[in-house]
């Protein structure tokens, strides 16, 4: 590969092994990371994965550059951090230029778990072509490393359009010329996420001592902390972990039903499980998208919470020494009540 803006595209050392998902060789010997790359390009860092990754990668001596949008509420504690904050989106070619200007890496959060497709907000537009974007200015700005936090359940026959999107983010990427890591976690839980947090206030809140399961409950998820996906994610930026794809877990899976009764038992509740069927919920979940701003479940939600969600293999256990058990970790913020 030729040079970029007069730099030359990361060297890559011996191959050591390969891929699974057909990348470019997963495997090198990775030189030491240099002092320029220690500037660090971050999508995605007011939420949830973000705020805890940001806070992480200062920890470790990265100075941030953090792409975020006038309106937010929350770039005061990316400030408070002393990240230097880019006013804009993913869709902003000139504050993607600005804060990839001299950066050495990129950690790409920005994403969407629904779509709003009258606020601009897809899929296609912020999964793909936000991502297509990014790896374009990445490149062209002589980014060393590209770290892209996709989904378990990404494939390219994907049922649900949220996972479709994300191989489509996957595939813009691998085709880039950049050297990359991608992560795909399973549900992501810790202080403030959208998944434990919501199941404990709808036990909370229910005026009726009951919790619904969709179906049988018997499709399994591989729920991984918010702290040890920081800490996966700081060692990809410092040239710790070799280019891939990765797919990332907790220690254990859990079927849905095991998920509600361990969240029943750190946060107190006695709640009886009742089953809603599947073919109930297909209806229910687009007659609620379309009563409500923020409905409980989507259709492509639901598509996703049918599908079985654990690591095969999980990747995590070769890049952090421990991983933190999903009962442990609910329990620092679920409080019995």
């Amino acid at each position: 590969m030729g040079q970029v803006n007069g730099k030359a595209p990361c060297a890559r050392g011996p191959l050591l092994g390969n891929s699974i998902y057909g990348d470019a060789p997963a495997r090198y010997d990775l030189p030491a990371m240099t002092q320029d790359s220690k500037t660090l390009f971050i999508t995605g860092g007011t939420g949830f994965l973000g705020r805890h990754t940001a806070t992480s990668l200062r920890a470790a001596g990265f100075d941030l550059r953090a792409l975020v949008r006038l309106n937010s509420d929350r770039r005061n504690a990316l400030e408070g951090l002393g990240a230097r904050i880019i006013d804009g989106d993913i869709l902003d070619p000139l504050a993607l230029d600005e804060g990839l200007e001299g950066a050495g890496t990129v950690v790409h959060l920005a994403g969407i778990i629904r779509e709003r497709p009258n606020e601009g907000e897809t899929f296609d537009r912020i999964h793909v072509e936000g991502t297509k974007m990014l790896a374009e200015a990445a490149w062209a700005a002589g980014v060393k490393r590209f770290i892209y936090v996709s989904a378990l359940g990404t494939r390219p026959d994907a049922k649900s359009r949220y996972h479709q999107s994300k191989w489509e983010a996957e595939t813009r990427l691998r085709s880039s010329g950049l050297e990359y890591v991608v992560y795909r976690p399973s549900i992501i839980f810790g202080p403030e996420d959208d998944f434990v947090n919501r199941l404990a206030r709808m036990m909370a809140h229910n005026p009726l001592p009951i919790v619904p399961v969709i179906g049988q409950g018997w499709n399994k998820f591989q729920p991984i902390s918010v702290e040890d996906m920081a800490t996966a994610i700081v060692r990809a930026a410092q040239g710790k972990v070799a280019e891939g794809t990765y797919e990332m877990g907790g220690p254990r899976a859990y079927t849905m039903i095991e998920l509600i009764e361990a969240v029943k038992r750190a946060s107190g509740r006695r709640r009886l499980r009742v089953h809603a069927p599947v073919f109930v919920m297909k209806g229910l979940a687009p007659l609620l998208t379309w009563m409500m701003k923020d409905p409980p479940i989507t259709p492509d939600q639901l598509l996703m919470m049918l599908e079985h969600n654990g690591a095969e293999p999980n990747r995590a256990a070769e890049i952090l020494e421990r991983l933190t058990p999903f009962e442990e970790g609910i329990r620092r913020y679920l409080k019995p009540s």
